[in-house]
């Protein structure tokens, strides 16, 4: 009998985690679909950590199928977005990895990789390279220009004024015209994802302290 309700206040916990878990906003994060969902501008392609070498081999968080932005060398912009549905939210998790290899042919310029969310066309949340290194990221070897991490971050939105929103990833490069002609800067992105912070119901709490009261009395 004292299984049985160790086991239903588990079950009763679980379904209470279960009830703060919101889906993902973004079509395929992943990028397993290629780039299925994704709207994209200038160098953007899919690559694939399956048998390669180089610094992206070894990036934090870039598995399997990912997003590649500049990698033939071509100046200006690169940019992957997504719209998404906002309607009645307040906050925004937004997370994913992401790889940015700035040594380039015009290493005297300066390039730079950033993301932000936006809607009524306006930049409404702006993460720049600063940001990313000070969120978890790893330096294979600054002298090689190679930097990696991960970024996670609640961000509030209840000041939009409409219920669309618009992720964007974007490279920017820089020419140096003075000594060198073309640039290299590379950006990846991987398991970008997107859901409504979680703000637990009142009856998720209710389960939650249920779970937590049986198993704490069961073991006393």
């Amino acid at each position: 009998m004292k299984k049985f309700l160790t086991f239903l206040c588990a079950v009763t916990l679980v379904l209470g985690l279960v009830g703060t878990a919101s889906a993902n906003l973004i079509t395929n994060g992943d990028f397993n679909a290629d780039l299925n969902g994704w709207t994209t501008n200038g160098d953007v392609r899919i690559a694939n950590t399956a048998g390669i070498s180089g610094p992206f081999a070894i990036a934090q968080g870039m598995d399997g199928k990912y997003a590649l932005l500049g990698l033939k060398n071509t100046d200006g912009k690169s940019t992957l977005r997504q719209d998404f549905d906002v309607t009645g939210l307040d906050k925004l998790a937004i997370s994913f990895n992401w790889a940015f290899d700035y040594w380039d042919n015009s290493a005297s310029a300066d390039d730079t990789f950033l993301s932000f969310v936006r809607q009524d066309g306006r930049p409404a949340h702006k993460i720049t390279l600063i940001d990313l290194e000070t969120k978890g990221t790893s330096f294979r070897n600054p002298d090689n220009g190679m930097a990696y991490g991960s970024y996670n971050e609640v961000i509030d939105i209840s000041g939009y004024t409409t219920d669309d929103a618009r992720l964007i990833f974007r490279l920017m490069e820089e020419s140096d015209s003075y000594y060198w002609t073309g640039t290299a800067s590379v950006a990846g992105i991987d398991n970008v994802n997107v859901t409504a912070a979680p703000v637990p119901e009142p009856s998720t709490i209710l389960l939650m302290g249920i779970g937590l009261l049986g198993l704490v009395g069961y073991s006393r």
